[in-house]
C-alpha cells in the first residue's frame, strides 16, 4: 500500500485533472503533497515504535492511511485531494518503517531474517513498479477515486489481521526523546524547496512569488542541520554518520537517483495520454517493461553478478546506464513512437535501478561500498 501509493496516481492524474479541474502545474501536488510529508517525517516515524510500541505504531500508521484513502477518493475538490495524500504521506512516514521493525523483532539474526528481509524488499519492488499498471486498469474499468478507495478494504482486513497477529510489547523504562523540532524543518523545508521550485519555472526565478519560499526553504534547511548537529538529543539524522565515506556517496548517489527517476513516471504517464494517445489501461501496460525488467534483474541478473563483482563496481555500471537510459528517454518528442520513446529508455534505466536494490550482505574488497539488506530497526 505505502509504496504502490507513490506510483499509483500516476497514469490517473489526466482523469483527476479533468474531474476536479487541476490548472496548470498544481496537478503535481497530487503526487507531491504525499512524497515530501513521507520523505520528511519518515525517520521521526521510525522512532515511535520504541516510544510507544511497534503494534501500537502499526495499527496507528495503517489506520491513518486508510482513513486518508477514504477521504482522498471521495474528495470533491482539489484542495481536498492534496490535503487527504499530504495526511496518507504522514501515515506512510509512520507504517514503513514500523513493518520494518515488526520484521526484524520477529525473525532472529540469520538466515531467516534475510529471507524475510529479502521478501520485505521484493514487496516493496513490485508494489513500486505494478502501481501503474493497477492505476490503468482501476481507472478504465472503474474511475480514478478506486485508486485510492481499494486502500479501505485492504487497510481493513489488514488491521484485522495485526490486532490478532502481532505480538505487543511494553513501553520502555526509560523511553527515547523524539526530535519532533528536526522533523518538522525537515518537512518544512522539502515543502518550501518544492513549492519555491514550482512558482520560478511558472513566474521565474527572480519573481518574489518564487523568491520568499526558496528563501525559507534555505534557511529552514539551515536550521535543520544546525539543530541535528548541535541541539538535538537525539537527532533523526545523525550528521556524524556522513563521516562514513560510503554512507556519504551512498546516500548521494540515491538522492540523485530519486530525483531523476521518480519525476519521470509523472512526465512520462502525461506524455502517453498527449503524445501517443493512450488511455488508461494502455498507459499502465506502457509502464509494464519497467516492471518486468526490474523483477528480471533485481531476481536474477543482479545476484548473478553480486558472485563475480564487487558493489563498486555495479554501482558505477548502474550510473552508466542510468546516463544512457535518461539520454535516450529525452529524445522523445511529438513524432516518437512507443518502442523508440519509451521501450528502449525503459529497458536502459530500470536495469539500473533494480541493479541498486538492497540484499543481503556480501563480503566486499576493502574500501567499496558494500550494501545491506536493510537499515536497523533505529
Amino acid at each position: 500500500m505505502v509504496v504502490l501509493d507513490i506510483s499509483v496516481v500516476n497514469v490517473a492524474l489526466p482523469a483527476i485533472q479533468l474531474a476536479l479541474g487541476f490548472h496548470g502545474d498544481a496537478l503535481q501536488w497530487v503526487v507531491n503533497a504525499y512524497a515530501l510529508p513521507f520523505a520528511g517525517l519518515l525517520l521521526l516515524g521510525g522512532r515511535l515504535a520504541d516510544l510507544y510500541g511497534r503494534k501500537r505504531v502499526f495499527l496507528a500508521g495503517l489506520a491513518l492511511f486508510t482513513g486518508a484513502s477514504l477521504v482522498g477518493g471521495l474528495a470533491d475538490s482539489a484542495g481536498l485531494l492534496v490535503a487527504a495524500r499530504a495526511v496518507q504521506g504522514i501515515g506512510a512516514a509512520v507504517l514503513a518503517p514500523a513493518t520494518l521493525t515488526v520484521l526484524t523483532s520477529t525473525f532472529p539474526e540469520g538466515i531467516a531474517r534475510s529471507r524475510a528481509l529479502a521478501l520485505w524488499t521484493a514487496v516493496g519492488v513490485a508494489g513500486g513498479t505494478a502501481g501503474n499498471l493497477l492505476g490503468g486498469l482501476l481507472t478504465e474499468f472503474w474511475s480514478w477515486r478506486s485508486i485510492l478507495l481499494i486502500n479501505v478494504p485492504i487497510g481493513m482486513a489488514a488491521v484485522a489481521l495485526a490486532v490478532r497477529s502481532l505480538a505487543g510489547h511494553g513501553r520502555p523504562a526509560t523511553p527515547p526523546r523524539l526530535d519532533f523540532l528536526g522533523a518538522v524543518l525537515a518537512t518544512t523545508g522539502l515543502i518550501a524547496l518544492a513549492y519555491g521550485v514550482d512558482q520560478a519555472r511558472s513566474v521565474g526565478w527572480s519573481a518574489p512569488a518564487a523568491l520568499v519560499p526558496l528563501g525559507m526553504a534555505v534557511t529552514v534547511l539551515v536550521g535543520f542541520v544546525a539543530i541535528e548537529a548541535k541541539a538535538a538529543v537525539r537527532p533523526l539524522f545523525p550528521l556524524r554518520l556522513f563521516r562514513s565515506r560510503a554512507i556519504s556517496v551512498g546516500n548521494v548517489m540515491m538522492l540523485l537517483a530519486g530525483a531523476c527517476l521518480n519525476p519521470m513516471w509523472f512526465f512520462l504517464a502525461l506524455a502517453m495520454r498527449d503524445v501517443l494517445q493512450y488511455g488508461p489501461v494502455k498507459t499502465g501496460l506502457g509502464f509494464l517493461p519497467h516492471t518486468l525488467v526490474t523483477i528480471a534483474v533485481a531476481a536474477w541478473l543482479t545476484p548473478w553478478l553480486m558472485r563475480y563483482l564487487d558493489s563498486r563496481t555495479l554501482v558505477a555500471t548502474g550510473a552508466v546506464l542510468a546516463a544512457l537510459g535518461f539520454l535516450l528517454q529525452s529524445r522523445l518528442g511529438v513524432g516518437s513512437d512507443y518502442l523508440r520513446g519509451i521501450f528502449t529508455p525503459a529497458v536502459v534505466f530500470r536495469s539500473e535501478e533494480a541493479s541498486s536494490t538492497p540484499r543481503s550482505p556480501r563480503r566486499s574488497p576493502p574500501g567499496s561500498m558494500s550494501r545491506t539488506a536493510a537499515p536497523s530497526p533505529d
